[in-house]
């Protein structure tokens, strides 16, 4: 017995395949002259050096600190990072190595950000000034400037004191070749200096290596009086201040102003209720008008009902009237 096999071919799929083909192989021989676009590979763009601005540009520290400016940059492959003075063509750093004679400058190569940083040890007032972190290539327009500002002296400490309580205040200075030669603290322009009787102690220490000069104040069952602007001087040229608020903290109400008295609130309301001496259908039902009064003592401290719920000093007062 002979088997037919029919297959049955939809041949509209069969024209929608060679058409299919037919410009796949259009696309791929066609020529890529004239005024088509050249199409670049990724990798082509993404080779180059790139600074990244995902660091801060501008930083501050104190003199005799270390200071520290981050920059980061993608795809370096073979190239280096250096690190200058703006004002001056001498590297500071190249890659790793430190180009000038002063050990203070150093680089850190954060690897798992990209970062090479750029680390001032025993910052001076001579540091401050704009620096720049620059890829080694033809194009030296791969650069990102920074700014460091240098502190020579700063005040520490809490500048809100309590009534009663002691103050703290640390300053601390700096010279360029040595610390300075003296520090004081003044209060609204007059010269503060250690008292017998232990209310006012000043302190002082100098570090030859950091060329600091530091001084400690602390004042002892802080008064109103001891509220102003404090003053600390190395120079005339090197002098910061503060201002210290003492607060009255002994006298919650003074500080919220008068309290009012006492009062009460009323509210009241009307409820009818009827009434049937018997059960007789002739009998009219008596109705009863029923006055219910609320008092509520309130103040500050303890709200109007509407804020609070219920509580003792509610008072309920009743009165039945016939209509």
């Amino acid at each position: 017995m002979d088997v037919i096999l029919m297959i049955r071919i939809d041949m509209s799929k069969v024209a929608w395949y060679a058409r299919l083909t037919t410009l796949m192989f259009t696309i791929l021989l066609r020529p890529t002259g004239g005024n088509r676009r050249k199409i670049y590979d990724r990798s082509d763009l993404t080779s180059q050096p790139v600074i990244l601005h995902n660091t801060p540009t501008n930083y501050s520290a104190f003199a005799g600190d270390l200071a520290v400016l981050k920059c980061a940059v993608e795809n370096l492959g073979t190239k280096s990072v250096v690190w200058r003075k703006a004002t001056k063509k001498t590297p500071l750093t190249v890659g790793t190595f430190t180009y000038v004679g002063d050990s203070r400058y150093q680089i850190h190569h954060v690897i798992h950000r990209d970062q090479w940083n750029l680390h001032i040890r025993n910052v001076s007032r001579d540091d401050a000034g704009v620096y720049e972190c620059q890829v080694s290539s033809k194009q030296r327009d791969i650069r990102r400037h920074f700014t460091l500002k240098v502190k020579a002296i700063n005040i520490t400490g809490k500048t809100y004191i309590d009534k009663g309580q002691r103050l703290h205040l640390h300053c601390r200075a700096a010279g360029n070749v040595y610390p300075p030669e003296e520090l004081d603290w003044f209060k609204d322009g007059t010269e503060i200096s250690s008292k017998e009787e232990g209310k006012i102690t000043i302190d002082k220490s100098v570090s030859i290596q950091d060329r600091t000069i530091e001084s400690t104040l602390e004042i002892a069952h802080m008064s109103l009086q001891d509220a102003g602007t404090y003053v600390c001087r190395a120079s005339k040229t090197l002098v910061t201040n503060v201002k210290v608020n003492v607060l009255n903290a002994s006298s919650p109400v003074n500080k919220r102003g008068h309290q009012p008295k006492d009062f009460y609130i009323t509210s009241a309301f009307d409820i009818t209720a009827m009434h049937k001496i018997d059960n007789s259908e002739n009998q009219k039902p008596k109705a009863y008008k029923i006055m219910i009064k609320r008092e509520t003592k309130a103040n500050k401290q303890n709200p109007p009902p509407h804020e609070k719920k219920r509580t003792p000093d509610m008072r309920l007062r009743t009165g039945v009237q016939e209509e």
